[in-house]
C-alpha cells in the first residue's frame, strides 16, 4: 500500500530521507536543487510516493518523474539519485521566519498507510534556497541522534 504526497524528497548522505514540503512555487525544487549541488541525491521532485516498510516510513518517485527535478526557469533537468530512502524527517517551507524555539510537530501520515514505528519530526522552513538547506541538515540531524524533535511513537 503506498500514498502519492505533494512533496519533494531528497537523500542526505550520513543524515537520510528528507520530506520537503509547500505550496506550489514555495521554493521545494530549489532547495532540493541546493542539497544536490552539496551531495544530496534526489528521491523525488513534486510528488512522492510513501509506504511504511518495516516500520519505517520510504520514499519514491513515481516512475514517470523518477530522476528529474523542475530547475525554476531552465525546465526539467535529470539530477543525481537514488532509488528509495527512508524518511527521517519532514520539512515544511514557506515560513518566513519560523519560531526560534518550536513546540516539537510531527508529520501525519497519509491515512491509507500504517503509523511508522518512529514518529516523524517535522519542523518549518525559510523559503531562501541556501539557509533552508543549511537548517534542513541540521534538522536532519537533530532527528537521527535524538535531538529536541525527534521522539520515539510510544
Amino acid at each position: 500500500m503506498s500514498a502519492l504526497v505533494h512533496a519533494t524528497s531528497v537523500f542526505v548522505p550520513d543524515l537520510g530521507g528528507a520530506l520537503i514540503m509547500g505550496e506550489s512555487g514555495a521554493g521545494k525544487s530549489a532547495l532540493a536543487l541546493a542539497l544536490i549541488r552539496d551531495g544530496a541525491l534526489l528521491i523525488s521532485d513534486d510528488q512522492t510516493e510513501l509506504r511504511v516498510e518495516n516500520g519505517a516510513l520510504v520514499a519514491r518517485a513515481p516512475k514517470t518523474i523518477k530522476g528529474l527535478i523542475e530547475a525554476r526557469g531552465i525546465g526539467i533537468v535529470a539530477v543525481p539519485t537514488i532509488e528509495a530512502a527512508i524518511i527521517v524527517a519532514a520539512f515544511e517551507i514557506g515560513t518566513a521566519n519560523p519560531e526560534r524555539m518550536p513546540e516539537k510537530r510531527f508529520f501525519e501520515t497519509p491515512k491509507t498507510l500504517p503509523k511508522p514505528a518512529k514518529s516523524i519530526a517535522l519542523f518549518a522552513l525559510p523559503p531562501e534556497a541556501e539557509s533552508g538547506a543549511k537548517l534542513l541538515r541540521a534538522g536532519l540531524y537533530s532527528a537521527r541522534t535524538g535531538g529536541a524533535a525527534a521522539q520515539s511513537r510510544t
